[in-house]
This record gives C-alpha cells, structure tokens and sequence, in this order.
C-alpha cells in the first residue's frame, strides 16, 4: 500500500510539473513578436491552434485537480480546469494587448475557452464510460 501511494506522488508530482511547463510555454508563445511566428495561410489556423492549445491546457488542469489531495480542488476538477484555462486564456489576451506586436482578440478567448471545455467534457465522459481508466480523471 505504501509502495502504491509513493506510485500515485510521484505521478501527482509530475502531472503537476507538466502543468507548469505547459503554462510557461503557453505564455512564451503567446507573448513571442508575432513576426518570427510563422505565417500559415489557411482559414482559422490561428482560432484552431488557440482551441489546440488550451484543450490541452483545459486537460492538465483537469487531473491535477481530479487527482489533487486538496478537497476543494478535487471537488469539480471539469469546472475549475475549464474556468481556470479560460482565464488564463484570457489573460493572455489581455496581455497581447499591451505587447506592440500582438493584439487582443475575443475570438481567440473564444477558441481558448472551448478547446478546454471540450477537452475537459471529453475527458470526463471517457473516464466515466471507464474508456480510460478513472485514476487520469473523471468526476
């Protein structure tokens, strides 16, 4: 048993790295000059690297939270991951904005908030259909 909660630490512990690591890339790309950001020249290329982006971001929040030691934390793991990557989102919108080679955008909080909350969404029907196992999330 004990071997078995030193298991589970350690992979609370990295999931939890991950988050962070996520969360600086996230803000290193979205505070980067958009002139060394590559130009892709299809329709809503940027809205569906938005929505990419914080579905993923959406996800780690979910288990950290779902898998958290905290109660209020492991509460409603789908509804925190999604406010919290929203806001996040959000955030870094609002950061662009001040930044002279980026820009604020409703749509791309848009985007931001709907790659979460169809991650998240997706993530707590597999785990409660048991398509995944339900120590990566589930409420």
């Amino acid at each position: 048993m004990a071997q078995q909660q030193r298991g589970i630490s350690k992979i609370r512990r990295s999931t939890s790295r991950a988050l962070y690591v996520w969360l600086v890339t996230v803000l290193v790309i979205s505070t980067y000059p958009s002139a060394f950001i590559p130009a892709i020249h299809i329709r809503f290329s940027d809205l569906l690297a938005h929505f990419i982006l914080y579905a993923v971001t959406g996800s780690l929040f979910y288990v950290v939270f779902k898998e958290s030691r905290f109660g209020f934390l492991s509460k409603s793991p789908a509804l925190l991951a999604v406010g919290l990557a929203a806001l996040y989102g959000f955030g870094m919108e609002v950061a662009q904005f001040y930044l002279p080679t980026r820009s604020f955008s409703l749509a791309d909080s848009a985007a931001n908030t709907l790659g979460a909350a169809v991650a998240v969404s997706t993530l707590v029907y597999l785990t409660r259909s048991n398509k995944i196992p339900s120590g990566t999330g589930g409420e």
